[in-house]
This record gives structure tokens, sequence and C-alpha cells, in this order.
């Protein structure tokens, strides 16, 4: 299996535990790989399932590929503690219409919350582009900016951070790419069954995991 960074904590090492118990005669081999990279390894024979989500770099649909859903990915406004919306009762994007952002560099972290906040109807004033969480935990908890998180990548505890659910929060598909006709392999039956367990109860864990 093959699969991006925030998906390997909540889904893909769990598929692989439930792997071991069930089949320990099954060798598992886990690759931390982002598309474009990770969706040609199946054609090379170095992997069985890439795990992505809805993406122009994601094959939908590609003759390559078949694609098996596995779980929808939210995003949560990430803001320091003492914030006043931090414990507001409600919240929607149009509220933070006039906070300084942080964005990701590239990619969907970036792409999704900008076209959501133009679709709440602002340009969000963005004044930091971070690539990496704990720099951006580190932004948000120093009140140089406000942004948008995946709840794949929240953490039990951050000091300093509130993670907020909000209303109109943009979300993407994750899914598992597969070889057309490898699904019906025993091996890679196991696979997709092992993560198809492991991602309903990854999806309840992160909605279940504190507003605050």
């Amino acid at each position: 299996m093959s699969g991006f960074g925030t998906t390997l904590t909540p889904l893909i090492l769990p598929a692989a535990a439930i792997l071991k118990q069930r089949l320990p005669e099954l060798r598992t081999t886990l690759a931390e790989l982002d598309p474009p990279t990770s969706f040609e390894l199946p054609q090379l024979g170095r992997t069985d399932a890439v795990i992505a989500v809805e993406s122009p770099l994601a094959p939908a649909p590609d003759a390559r590929f078949d694609k098996r859903p596995l779980m929808t990915e939210v995003f949560d406004v990430t803001v320091p503690e003492d914030h006043p919306l931090a414990q507001a009762p409600s919240l929607t994007l149009r509220d933070l219409a006039d906070e300084t952002w942080a964005f990701a560099t590239v990619g969907m972290c970036q792409e999704i919350p900008l076209a959501a906040c133009t679709a709440a109807g602002f340009t969000p004033h963005a004044t930091h582009v971070i690539g990496d969480w704990n720099a951006t935990f580190a932004a948000v908890r120093q009140d140089l900016g406000i942004c948008l998180m995946l709840r794949l990548a929240r953490r039990s505890s951050e000091p300093g951070v509130t993670m907020r659910r909000f209303d109109d929060a943009p979300w993407r598909g994750v899914f598992a790419a597969i070889r057309p006709g490898s699904g019906d392999v025993p091996q890679i039956e196991a696979v997709l069954e092992a993560l198809g367990e492991g991602a309903p109860a990854a999806e309840s864990e992160l909605d279940r995991a504190p507003r605050g």
C-alpha cells in the first residue's frame, strides 16, 4: 500500500494491523508517497493499492485503475485558543472573512480552502504560505494567522490552538486505486477489505474528536 502522509496513522496503519492479525502469513509493505508519483508504482508492480484523494492528479476517470471510495476528509478551521471565535456557538466561513490566513504551499491543501473562501463570498487575506503542519500550528499559536486544516492532520492535543468545526466546511474524498481486475486477487481483496473496515472507524473517530 502507498498513501499520502495524513492517511498513515488513522487509516493505512490500522489496516495493516488488521491484516497482520487476520493473515499473519501475508507480507504487507507501506510507502508514504503523494500523487502523481504514487500512481506510477502500480504499473511498475511496486504497489497494489494507492490511497489518494479526488484531485486533478487523481485517476478520475483513468483506465489504468479501479477506484474504491473509502471515506470523506473534512477541513476544520484552526485558530489560537484565545481567539474570539474559538468558543463561538456556531461558525461559518463568512465569519472568518476579515481574518489573516495561512495557507499550504501547493496542492489541494491550498486549492480547496481558497475555493471554499471564494464560494463563501470573500478573498482571504493570506500572509503566510507554509508547507509543514507543525509550522502551521506554530504560526496559528502565535496569532500570525488562521488556517483550514484537514481533520486527518489534527492532533489529539495541540497547546495554544483550537480546531473548530464549522457549518460550510470543505471536504475531499479519499479512495483506494488498484489495477483493473486485481480486486479479485485474494491478497489484494484482503487489503481492500481491511481498508474498508478501517475507514469508517477512522472517520467516526475523527468526527468524535473534540470541537475545541
